[in-house]
């Protein structure tokens, strides 16, 4: 029987929904519908919400009650503090965020808030560098804060980076706890995940990664609790977040439809339902991919045995870096010890997840030869690792509280 979830978990839960929500709106208000009045996706998601909030309340006489939170919660409302302080002060230093953040993510943000008809100028080709064919998520997040606040306001991504990492410390912390009802393994793994230098740092960055990694470890979070709906709709909402997302989304969601037992039919609906910004986009809206090349049939660029060479080697070369400050190696070796207990049960699905993701990742890196790949994998592989660390910590976590 899976644990009801606490307080905290909900809030955490909850406010990621309701952001992924707000961009859901902003893309179907702005991009499909073509209503480029600031207030619009504001009232369409007060609406929305008063309406469910009615229909819920009317059908099931909830009752409100003040959430519980102290005692016992206070250790780890104690550790967000704490990660909440170093990423102040990093997103104060760091205020645009790094190189992707200005010139892809809220560059996208500023043609969806300030382009009126035009703004689909972003997908221009000559603008290609911005990774014109990525979805647009967190752009729409931001937008439909700077409809709130009625100016493009350059804080407002770097207050949602903030947002987003303690929700994704968040959901870690208190979706452990919420499995076994301690704090010690939950406080250890948290910290390890978002204390590190470097994870501080890509936190402030402002990137998409951040996104992808919450909304996956949402998925994951409710998956293990058969909240099967809310699983689906936050795996619709993953794959609007980057290519990857998209990428993980159906990964995830083909094994959940593969896995036997109850709920899949809700899961699919939701699924396909929070997915439709991340179908219509993908079909009708983005671009080619400008960089691309097909290096199975390129005669200029093709695939060889020493980009495999190096796509087999660098992956270790990532994971001992310094930057990690050994947490992968810790990973590996508790991988090691307790993979029996990580492939078993409900855990099963995860390990048939992390082994097709990275497996398709890695084949990416072989089939598109348009950079040079020793270049590529130094800038994005700690990105992908990133944005996947809070969902290994959960996966490996799950099985220790499994062993015990």
């Amino acid at each position: 029987m899976s644990p009801e979830f606490d307080d905290p978990l909900r809030l955490f839960l909850g406010a990621a929904l309701g952001l992924g929500l707000n961009g859901f709106i902003t893309f179907f208000v702005h991009l499909v519908f073509g209503w480029h009045a600031a207030w619009a996706p504001v009232v369409v998601s007060l609406a929305v919400l008063g309406i469910v909030g009615t229909r819920t309340e009317l059908k099931h006489k909830i009752r409100y009650m003040s959430p519980q939170f102290l005692p016992p919660h206070w250790p780890g409302l104690t550790l967000l503090a704490f990660i909440a302080v170093f990423i102040f002060f990093e997103a104060n230093y760091y205020p645009l965020g790094g190189w992707d953040a200005w010139s892809c993510w809220n560059l996208k943000a500023k043609f969806i808030y300030l382009g009126g008809d035009h703004w689909n100028n972003m997908f221009d080709p000559v603008l290609w560098r911005s990774n014109t064919h990525y979805p647009l998520l967190l752009p729409c997040i931001n937008v439909w804060f700077w409809d709130l606040s009625g100016q493009a306001d350059p804080r407002v991504p770097m207050v949602n980076g903030i947002v987003f990492v303690l929700l994704t410390a968040g959901v870690l912390l208190f979706g452990l706890y919420n499995f076994s009802k301690q704090w010690l393994l939950p406080l250890a793994m948290t910290a390890a995940a978002f204390l590190l230098p470097f994870n501080i740092t890509m936190g402030a960055s402002q990137y998409s990664d951040v996104v992808l990694g919450l909304y996956l470890l949402c998925a994951l979070v409710c998956l293990m609790a058969d909240e099967f709906i809310l699983a689906g709709i936050f795996l619709g909402l993953l794959s609007f977040t980057k290519t990857e997302g998209t990428v993980a989304a159906v990964i995830l969601a083909g094994l959940m439809m593969l896995k036997k037992g109850k709920g899949k039919h809700l899961f699919l609906t939701a699924f396909v339902l929070s997915a439709l910004p991340a179908i219509l986009f993908t079909l009708f809206m983005a671009p080619r991919n400008e960089a691309f090349i097909n290096g199975l049939t390129s005669m200029e660029k093709p695939s060889t045995l020493a980009r495999l060479q190096a796509i087999a080697v660098y992956p270790f070369l990532e994971l001992i870096s310094a930057k990690w400050n050994g947490l992968w190696l810790l990973i590996l070796g508790g991988l090691a010890a307790h993979w029996k207990d990580m492939i078993e049960g409900k855990l099963q699905i995860l390990a048939l997840f992390f082994a097709l993701y990275l497996g398709a990742l890695l084949a990416y890196y072989q089939v598109n030869t348009f950079f040079e790949i020793n270049w590529w994998l130094q800038n994005t592989l700690n990105r992908i690792l990133f944005a996947l660390l809070p969902a290994v910590m959960f996966w490996l976590g799950l099985s220790l509280l499994q062993k015990n």
